[in-house]
């Protein structure tokens, strides 16, 4: 259903304990202006810097407790400001039991407002829209001696203005207890059409009312 997708991030995360992939700038020179890559840098940080601070998650305009943030715009042709998934984990979680989350903001009356609070990373998007592009979340469901890893697809609602449940295209399983890799119990593209829907309208309210998303 999703013929390219553009993979900013691909986290095979087994709950907390992988490395992040560190991200790379690539910053070039403006000789036309004489601008340094460490300029053009800074002018990036402090970009995000400012979002942090105006989105306030940590409350008194400190943003010590959003650690490893990533920014992934929604606009294509639009400032940042205007609309971004943001990533993250807090500052209390171990590198253990990191507990990747994405917060989507969409700026309405001058004002950003945050409309959709996954508990889980943003893995990739759909890169056929130049905006609000569907989202692939990956949710984490704790069981006594199982997790449940789901990626999702997450549609805008222009009218709600939120982004809505579409279907989960993958579903593992791993033990919690042992260091097995995770095996595939559901594959959206390999059922029919009876079982998809059977099994995403089950999802959609499974881990809503989890709070997953």
């Amino acid at each position: 259903l999703i013929p390219f997708v553009l993979i900013f991030a691909c986290f095979l995360f087994s709950c907390s304990d992988d490395e992040q992939t560190k991200d790379i700038l690539n910053l070039t020179t403006d000789s036309d202006n004489n601008i340094s890559v460490e300029q053009k840098s800074d002018e990036i940080l402090s970009e995000k810097a400012k979002l942090l601070n105006e989105i306030d998650l940590c409350g008194n305009k400190n943003d010590s407790c959003v650690l490893e943030p990533k920014f992934f715009p929604l606009h294509e042709f639009k400032e940042m400001s205007s609309g971004f998934a943001l990533r993250f984990h807090h500052a209390n979680e171990s590198n253990k039991r990191k507990m990747w989350k994405t917060f989507v903001y969409v700026r309405k009356d001058e004002e950003l407002k945050c409309i959709n609070k996954f508990q889980g990373p943003i893995m990739a998007n759909d890169t056929n829209k130049i905006d609000f592009p569907d989202l692939l979340i990956r949710l984490t469901e704790f069981n006594t001696n199982k997790r449940f890893f789901y990626n999702c697809w997450f549609k805008y609602n222009v009218d709600k203005i939120v982004y809505e449940f579409d279907y989960c295209d993958l579903i593992h399983e791993k033990p919690i207890t042992n260091s097995m890799s995770p095996k595939l119990i559901f594959d959206h593209y390999a059922e029919s059409p009876k079982k998809r829907k059977e099994m995403n309208d089950k999802l959609r309210l499974k881990l809503k009312n989890q709070g997953l998303y």
